[in-house]
């Protein structure tokens, strides 16, 4: 029995079952077949295509058989001329779905059965730059607010679906994301070129996304369809306060700006969006950009969550007026330099209502900057992959709202403050791979809310300070197999998940 499917078959994914899951064509596959549907048409092998011709056009088809057939179709016995057109527009950048109906309409059935959020949900993976991974986190920000979603888990949810569905990829590690308490900071989503123009194509028509591509020189003048985009982005060269045009966006809720340069101005008509709830900028250069105009966040009263890809950090006394609403701060491959370090700006005033800090790949964090734990209304606290970092505040214990603190691979973490023991609503603690980490302090049983910590890949810590036989509400300990016996005397009530292969996965590298 062959069973095949578009969507991913959980129904024969038994282990007795054989699955083959089919990638996109190679290069010379894609030739082969192109030549074979141009020649078997009435049986007419005599034809021979140009064969430079051939190739620019099956390369722009990206390896997709569907496309590569519709489009071998169409050229059948047509003369050279045809050919040339086809393959400048597309050279150009011009969809192959611009140019044949049929194929268009194919591609799109895929979507019927979407319900209307997962639909909408695919069409903004529009937005986001051909051929360039996108972070799961970011797309989980963008949902929630567009939608308003309960949780981050029903964004994730909707992820899946579309994966299961084979309209997207998903790359990196899909194992912790599943977790409780998950984190998508290891979780990246790539796209068929194609599918990104069904997506881009499918949005036309209501004009609710606003999507421009790269120009190096500012932007189209306004016009009047821009009025109605909720979700906005913009790819962009090397950009200045003066070099922005003037839109006119009253309705839009998420920004992404894309560039790919060293200095990186924010556009001056982000202060009349009011509406604006996520700010995503990301920066594809080699190097972290210096950001400026910031000034003009101070204006959106209802931003809540605020994402900055490979950029340095600006010093916080540019931001003027309180972000009234922020909750949320992700801060990937960014520099932060000595200026944020020493910032005196009182936070509870600017920040007033940040409920998570997201800090992953930061190279140069090399302990967390001292005003972060006067962010008393800050619930989640997340430190990721930043192998420099070597030591947290003593002040630590001051964020009696910390809900969740993960320093997941902190490999250069030598010690936890002892003030840790003021976190009296920490409910999970997350030390995963924290590979220099000698000991815990002496007031880990002070912690009475624990009721999960993760602690693989801790290898030099060997032993638990004697207050830990106190936290008789802490209900589940990962580690690893040879450090579970530290906890035999816990046993009775508590979970110990024993991690036996350790999942290294740098997928998320490309």
């Amino acid at each position: 029995m062959l069973v095949t499917s578009r969507e991913a078959s959980y129904r024969y994914s038994l282990e007795h079952h054989s699955k083959y899951l089919l990638k996109t064509l190679n290069h010379q596959d894609s030739r082969t077949l192109f030549r074979q549907t141009v020649l078997s048409q009435d049986g007419n092998e005599d034809y021979e295509p140009d064969e430079e011709l051939l190739n620019e056009i099956v390369r722009c088809c990206d390896d997709f058989p569907l496309a590569i057939v519709v489009i071998a179709k169409s050229l059948y016995m047509q003369p050279a001329a045809k050919w040339k057109i086809i393959a400048r527009k597309l050279l150009k950048g011009s969809s192959i779905l611009d140019l044949d109906e049929k194929l268009r309409k194919c591609l799109a059935t895929s979507l019927d059965s979407l319900d209307d959020t997962v639909l909408e949900c695919f069409l903004d993976l529009g937005s986001f730059p051909e051929d360039k991974r996108i972070p799961a986190s970011a797309l989980i920000d963008i949902w929630c607010e567009l939608y308003e979603l309960e949780d981050e888990d029903e964004a994730y949810v909707n992820l899946l679906e579309l994966a299961s569905r084979n309209l997207v990829n998903l790359v990196g590690n899909r194992k912790i994301a599943k977790e409780n308490d998950a984190s998508f900071n290891e979780l990246f989503v790539t796209q068929h070129g194609l599918l990104r123009d069904l997506a881009i194509y499918q949005s036309r028509p209501e004009r609710k996304r606003l999507i421009m591509d790269t120009r190096e020189k500012g932007l189209p003048e306004q016009e009047h369809h821009y009025l109605n985009a909720r979700l906005v982005s913009l790819c962009t060269g090397e950009m200045s306060s003066e070099s922005w045009y003037d839109l006119q966006l009253p309705k839009a809720q998420t920004m992404i700006l894309n560039f790919s340069t060293s200095n990186y101005a924010l556009p001056p008509f982000i202060k009349w969006m009011r509406k604006l709830k996520v700010l995503i900028v990301v920066n594809h250069g080699r190097t972290p950009a210096m950001l400026s105009n910031l000034i003009t966040l101070g204006e959106l009263a209802n931003l809540k969550r605020f994402r900055l890809d490979k950029v340095s950090i600006p010093p916080l006394h540019e931001f003027t007026m309180p972000l009234m609403n922020l909750q949320k701060i992700s801060l990937f491959m960014c520099a932060f330099g000595q200026a944020l370090m020493k910032c005196t700006v009182n936070v509870s005033y600017v920040l007033p209502n940040l409920v998570e800090i997201d800090i992953s790949h930061c190279d140069d964090l090399v302990e967390l900057p001292p005003w972060i734990c006067d962010i008393i209304s800050l619930q989640r606290l997340i430190v990721t992959y930043c192998g420099n970092l070597s030591a947290l505040p003593e002040r630590i214990g001051f964020m009696t709202d910390l809900d969740l603190l993960r320093l997941h691979a902190c490999t250069g973490l030598p010690k936890l403050p002892d003030s840790i023991k003021g976190l009296q609503k920490l409910r999970f603690l997350d030390i995963s791979d924290c590979q220099d980490l000698k000991m815990l302090p002496n007031g880990m049983g002070e912690l009475h809310c624990l009721k999960k910590l993760d602690m693989r890949g801790c290898t030099e810590l060997n032993e638990l300070p004697p207050s830990a036989m106190n936290l008789i509400h802490l209900k589940e300990v990962i580690c690893d197999e040879d450090k579970a016996s530290l906890w035999e005397p816990l046993s009775c009530s508590l979970k110990i998940n024993v991690s036996l292969k350790r999942d290294i996965n740098l997928d998320w590298l490309g």
